[in-house]
């Protein structure tokens, strides 16, 4: 059994009317500010004709409007001043007599694109182009079709138009005047084919839908999928960006209403099931979205979210799997060593991306399923453990959970993450840890266990980091500068002798100090370091006599006693302090 509902637009109107026939599209033009007259279009003759009234919607034909596509006009050129900005204001005086007639020409295409633009669209931001929507059923292939006609426009053809130079747009777009042309009917095609479970569909409206695809024409089959093919990751995520285009720009929602449901329809048919577990809300509340996973694996659509994801690979498993078989989740937790209890279920149907969670927090090395049960019922957490690289967090955990236990390592990486101000900071930083732990001092290590990955800390990270990559420098230091070099009450200030003691500063201190190498060799900078009983106390920065920083341990003010100090040293080198 077929079943067929044609949507037409209403004239004038946001509004879509479905008819059991088709009808004959009478393409027809609107006056306003810049088209004077009501015309029609004569299918016989081929040409665009004045009229009084439209015709009105019968059974069998339809008046539908032809819109003017919003063209941006090129801008003049003029020889002395170049082509003149945008915002620029220009005297009368500046310009001849032919110049001034191609700015007012410009100057009113300028107000006729801004009216075409917003003419261009409807009140629900559809597209007027798209007249016609056919939505075709076949009950026993389990086949949807969404035909969609529209008007098709050469100006659409080079989707980098708004960005060339004014004068190559005057060659290879059409003015307005050339606008008014024989209407071209085009017809594009999506199908969700449920039985073979694909996805099918030939736009290609990459200017208008602002989305890249790899080809016009795409087919989505997550089949024996192999995690280690990008492109189909790639393809994957890009077929959910255009859905999401097409259901936002192009195909109206009270028509998507329609539809919904005639879909479900032939997913309880092919699945026997009389009702259906539908995508869940974390994943998309697109239905075009919702549509894709059910056609791609109806039994189970939340693994369409998993499947095609990057962090498959870190399972290590390899998935073969039949749609029709309704305990494909039992045997994807199985494959993947997930014990399915009724906290991880009941979390899995809201968010399923905490199949990833659980498998991290397992290589981790947690077995308490108590902390399990904390995150996963806790967004925030569920998203730190997400959102962190899998390698990185393991090691880190298995290094911890010997030293602090399960508890203490798991709110060690909580406090890390909601110290850090970026995403990618504290992934950076719990990288360096992985990275570079054999060169980490035992004291650093044991102040990240305790305290976790703080600004501070990233700082040392950072400072080891550099140390570690970059060849050791040894500073030459002029007469001038040896001055600088003193004892006062039992602290020594000192030039560090090289970029590694740089270094070793900056992480004892906390600082970023040991970026300043290059002022350092270049002499655009002194670095002076104050010690006491063998203790980095202090860090400065000399500059032409005077002082740009005074840094004391972990970024904080100097103490009392330091700050008396530091005072005698300035009076007795005579400098000045400009913090």
């Amino acid at each position: 059994m077929k079943e067929t509902v044609y949507y037409y637009r209403q004239l004038g109107t946001s509004q879509f009317i479905p008819s059991k026939t088709e009808k004959q599209i009478i393409p027809v033009r609107i006056k306003n500010d810049f088209f004077r007259e009501n015309m029609i279009f004569d299918a016989s003759q081929k040409l665009w004709q004045k009229t009084d009234t439209f015709p009105k919607e019968t059974s069998e034909l339809v008046p539908v409007e032809y819109c003017e596509f919003p063209i941006i006009p090129y801008r003049p050129h003029y020889s002395n001043n170049g082509v003149m900005p945008k915002n620029q204001v220009t005297s009368i005086e500046d310009l001849s007599a032919k110049n001034m007639a191609d700015f007012l020409i410009w100057h009113e295409e300028e107000h006729r694109y801004s009216y075409n633009l917003k003419n261009y669209v409807d009140e629900n931001s559809i597209i007027k182009d798209y007249f016609c929507f056919i939505v075709n059923i076949d009950y026993e292939q389990l086949i949807l079709t969404i035909s969609i006609k529209k008007f098709a426009r050469k100006e659409t053809e080079n989707r980098y138009w708004n960005f060339v130079d004014s004068e190559i747009q005057s060659r290879q777009f059409p003015s307005y005047s050339d606008s008014i042309c024989e209407p071209i009917f085009d017809t594009q095609l999506l199908t969700f084919d449920i039985k073979n479970g694909k996805i099918n569909f030939d736009f290609d409206e990459k200017y208008l839908l602002n989305i890249t695809v790899v080809d016009s024409e795409l087919e989505l089959d997550l089949d024996n999928i192999n995690p280690k093919v990008h492109k189909k990751f790639n393809t994957f995520s890009k077929i959910k960006h255009f859905l999401l285009q097409l259901e936002k720009r192009i195909i109206p929602e009270e028509i998507i209403k329609d539809i919904y449901p005639k879909f479900l329809e032939l997913v309880k048919i092919f699945t026997g099931l009389k009702t259906i577990n539908e995508p869940a809300k974390s994943i998309s509340e697109n239905t075009f979205v919702k549509m894709l996973y059910l056609t791609l694996i109806p039994y189970e659509p939340n693994l369409c979210s998993i499947l095609p994801e990057k962090e498959m690979q870190e399972l290590k498993i390899r998935f073969n799997y039949k749609r029709t078989d309704p305990n494909v989740l039992n045997r994807f937790l199985k494959k993947a060593k997930i014990n399915g209890y009724r906290i991880f279920r009941r979390v899995y149907n809201e968010c399923p991306n905490v199949i990833f969670v659980y498998r991290k927090l397992w290589d981790c090395g947690f077995r308490d399923f108590n902390l399990y049960n904390s995150v996963f019922e806790n967004t925030e957490k569920r998203n730190c453990i997400s959102l962190s690289n899998w390698k990185n967090l393991v090691f880190f955990s298995k290094y911890s959970i010997k030293k602090r236990g399960e508890k203490a390592t798991l709110n060690t990486i909580f406090k890390s993450y909601s110290y850090l101000d970026t995403l990618f900071v504290y992934n950076d930083t719990i990288n360096m840890f992985h990275k570079y732990f054999r060169y980490i001092p035992q004291s650093l290590r044991k102040d990240i266990l305790k305290n976790g990955f703080s600004e501070f800390n990233h700082d040392a990270l950072s400072n080891i980091s550099f140390r570690v990559k970059n060849r050791n420098y040894t500073f030459k230091y002029t007469e001038e500068q040896k001055k600088l070099e003193d004892k006062i009450d039992g602290y020594s200030f000192c030039l560090p002798k090289d970029s590694w003691q740089l270094c070793e500063i900056g992480t004892a201190l906390h600082n970023c100090v040991a970026s300043y190498v290059d002022d350092v060799r270049e002499k655009r900078s002194t670095i002076v370091y104050a010690t006491k009983d063998d203790e980095y106390k202090l860090c400065i920065e000399v500059s032409k006599n005077e002082i740009r920083q005074e840094r004391a341990d972990r970024n904080a003010s100097p103490s009392k006693a330091e700050k008396e100090i530091l005072a005698k040293w300035h009076e007795r080198h005579k400098l000045t302090v400009n913090n």
